[in-house]
């Protein structure tokens, strides 16, 4: 061709070096090279893409990453060529940095070939735990669904992945489908399983696992137990709860707060204290989730005596640091038991900045003890925030509402249409043979749409049925004691 005086174009190149890469020609690929180099097609994309190709095939990886890294234009081919490069020559590491900074969509090739790589090390379980504590489970799930075997490890991976984000759902399908393969589950895949449970209130699935676990002789170690003990404990379970952590002979610090955090959301201030009370007797160590627990305790319960020395003990005896939590805990126990001032002083007082929650808290306490002054200072930092809390919004115009105040009522509903703050979905889930369905307030998406409307209509005209048969009998006894008297 070039005896003929033909001369060659940028068309001609990327076939040459996809000859000397098949042929494994380092040296006719460099020779092609002072070709491009002296016929200026060293700039255009698919003659660099080639020779990048055939320098990686070669072996060449550092000569292909410099001339990679020299390129002004690059196209999935560049990536992908460059990716699957680093994975051939075990410059796994390498390739990840790549795939992760790739700009555009990635598509199947450099997906093919990461998993090729990470397969080859044995390092897949890696790769998805690394995605799924990014949060990006939906590369986790595409890797995932392109391993062709698929061990114990890559299942527990996925699941912890899809806990961690909080998609329970996705996580307890995940599980079931695992069992369908016949993947015998270990205490991680069950930890999992039952965190999902908690989360979901899956009583009837978090039992199933607990008899699981008994039948195929499992060790019951303090990581299954605390799974086990909050599952129940959220599930309503307390009594449960209490026989797991009981039966457990060596209790860690996370039993110990899951048993106490467990107590105190079922209002069992005194039990829950008594269990902190244990704990300090066997010297275990309690750090800040345990006086959330603590403190959350006394509020239920309130006792607000023993949330402060427990407060000040947190600080004088264990020397830790409140957070925002334990300080939203004080203020509600102070506020529900009429302290709004000393609420208000230990707000102000923090050594953190204090966040919607607490403002909230105090708020509330405002409303019940119909604080208006107070509720005004509280109100005024609310509404001068950047992005104001929809919940202390509403409850600081129930304030107003209450006292006649429809001049602020209006100010505080027109701030919140302005600033476009608005109100999540409600949810709610109920369990039924084992399965978990959930429902989304105006979502007409379900599949039993019309029967669930249905439903709801019968159960409303029966409610009110009910409360006029009440208010009936009311009224009838009423009129017979006034008469009578």
């Amino acid at each position: 061709m070039l005896r003929d005086g033909v001369r060659a174009s940028n068309f001609t190149y990327p076939f040459l070096l996809k000859a000397c890469s098949a042929l494994d020609s380092v040296r006719g690929g460099e020779r092609l090279h002072t070709h491009v180099f002296k016929l200026k097609f060293r700039s255009d994309l698919f003659v660099k893409n080639s020779l990048i190709h055939m320098y990686c095939k070669c072996g060449c990886i550092d000569i292909a990453h410099n001339l990679w890294e020299e390129m002004l234009e690059m196209d999935a081919v560049s990536w992908n060529s460059m990716i699957s490069g680093h994975v051939q020559w075990g410059e796994v590491e390498m390739a990840r940095e790549l795939f992760e900074e790739m700009p555009i969509r990635r598509n199947v090739v450099c997906w093919t070939a990461m998993i090729n790589g990470y397969g080859r090390e044995g390092n897949l379980v890696e790769m998805l735990d690394v995605y799924s504590k990014c949060g990006d489970v939906e590369k986790a799930r595409r890797l995932f669904d392109g391993i062709s075997h698929k061990s114990l490890a890559s299942w527990n991976a996925i699941i912890t992945g899809y806990v961690q984000c909080g998609l329970l759902e996705e996580a307890i399908h995940l599980f079931h489908c695992m069992h369908e393969k016949l993947v015998k589950p270990d205490q991680i895949t069950m930890v999992n399983v039952l965190s999902a449970c908690a989360g979901l209130g899956s009583l009837e699935l978090g039992r199933e696992v607990h008899l699981y676990l008994g039948r195929n002789n499992l060790e019951l170690n303090v990581i299954l137990a605390t799974a086990l003990v909050d599952m129940y404990s959220k599930c309503g379970q307390i009594d449960d709860a209490c026989l797991v952590f009981v039966k457990t002979s060596w209790k860690d610090v996370a039993l110990w707060n899951a048993m106490i955090l467990g107590l105190a959301y079922h209002g069992n201030g005194r039990d829950s204290l008594a269990i902190f009370r244990q704990m300090e007797s066997v010297e275990a160590q309690p750090n800040d989730i345990t006086f959330i627990g603590i403190l959350s305790a006394r509020n239920h319960s309130g006792l607000l005596k023993e949330g402060r020395i427990q407060f000040f003990n947190m600080t004088s005896k264990h020397e830790l640091s409140p957070k925002v939590e334990h300080y939203a805990c004080m203020v509600d126990l102070l506020g529900r038991a009429g302290n709004l001032e000393e609420a208000y002083e230990l707000v102000q007082n923090m050594v953190v900045s204090p966040d919607s929650i607490i403002w909230g808290a105090l708020l509330s306490a405002c409303w019940i003890h119909q604080n208006v002054k107070l509720a005004d200072k509280v109100g005024e930092i609310i509404t001068t925030s950047k992005v104001p809390n929809l919940v202390s919004c509403i409850l600081l115009s129930n304030i107003y509402l209450s006292v006649g105040r429809w001049k602020d009522v209006m100010r505080v509903r027109r701030l919140v249409k302005e600033k476009g703050i608005q109100k999540p979905f409600g949810c709610s889930w109920i369990e039924v043979n084992g399965a978990v369905n959930r429902f989304v307030a105006e979502d007409t998406t379900h599949l039993k749409t019309q029967e669930i409307c249905e439903t709801y209509q019968v159960l409303v005209t029966h409610l009110k049925d009910m409360c006029q048969i009440r208010l009936c009998s009311k009224a009838h006894r009423w009129y017979v004691n006034f008469f009578s008297m």
